[in-house]
C-alpha cells in the first residue's frame, strides 16, 4: 500500500453485505491528483454517505409476519332479502359467528339490521376472551367476562339522581 491509500470497509451482521471501498490519491474515480485537497475529502464524505444510506435497512424487517394459521370451518349465507349469518374457525382458537336481517324500526319502518353474534380468541397474556353481542337501532351491546363492570351506585345518589330528574329547573332559573 502507498501513502495516500484510504481503505474504507463496512461488514454488517447480514452475511449478504459487505463492502470494501479503497480510495487512492492517484484513483481515476472521484478528485484527481491537481484537485484540491478539501475536493478529496468532500468525495471521500460523500461516498460514505451514499454507503451508509446503501445499508441503511431493517434488521428484522419480517419479525413482525406471523405464520399461517388454517381455516378448520367456514361458511356463509346471503340471502336476497338481506339476511346473512357467517361463521369460521381457526386452527389457533379464534372463532366467530354472527346472523343478521333488516328489520322495521320506527315510525316509517325504515329496516335497520339487527345482528348478534359472538367471537373468541386468546389473548396474548393466554387469557381466553369470550364475548356476545346484538347490535340493533340502539347501538352495539357487547357481553364477556373479560368486560369490566361499572361500579354500584350508592343508594343515597341513586334518591337524588332521581330526585333532580322528576324536579327540573324551570328555564329561567338557570
Amino acid at each position: 500500500r502507498e501513502s495516500g491509500d484510504l481503505r474504507f470497509c463496512i461488514k454488517t451482521h447480514s452475511d449478504l453485505i459487505a463492502i470494501t471501498l479503497e480510495i487512492s490519491s492517484r484513483s481515476s474515480i472521484g478528485p484527481t491528483d491537481s484537485s484540491h485537497p478539501h475536493d478529496k475529502m468532500k468525495f471521500l464524505i460523500v461516498t460514505v454517505a451514499l454507503v451508509a444510506v446503501a445499508l441503511a435497512q431493517h434488521q428484522h424487517p419480517h419479525s413482525h409476519i406471523q405464520p399461517v394459521t388454517a381455516i378448520l370451518k367456514q361458511a356463509q349465507d346471503i340471502s336476497p332479502e338481506g339476511s346473512y349469518s357467517y361463521a369460521y374457525e381457526t386452527e389457533n382458537g379464534i372463532a366467530a359467528s354472527e346472523q343478521g336481517s333488516p328489520q322495521p324500526v320506527g315510525p316509517k319502518g325504515d329496516p335497520v339490521v339487527v345482528a348478534q353474534g359472538q367471537f373468541q380468541y386468546t389473548a396474548p397474556d393466554g387469557t381466553p376472551i369470550a364475548l356476545q353481542y346484538t347490535a340493533d337501532e340502539n347501538g352495539f351491546h357487547p357481553q364477556g367476562t373479560h368486560l369490566p363492570i361499572a361500579p354500584h351506585v350508592p343508594e343515597l345518589i341513586q334518591k337524588a339522581v332521581a330526585y333532580v330528574l322528576a324536579h327540573p329547573q324551570p328555564e329561567n332559573q338557570q
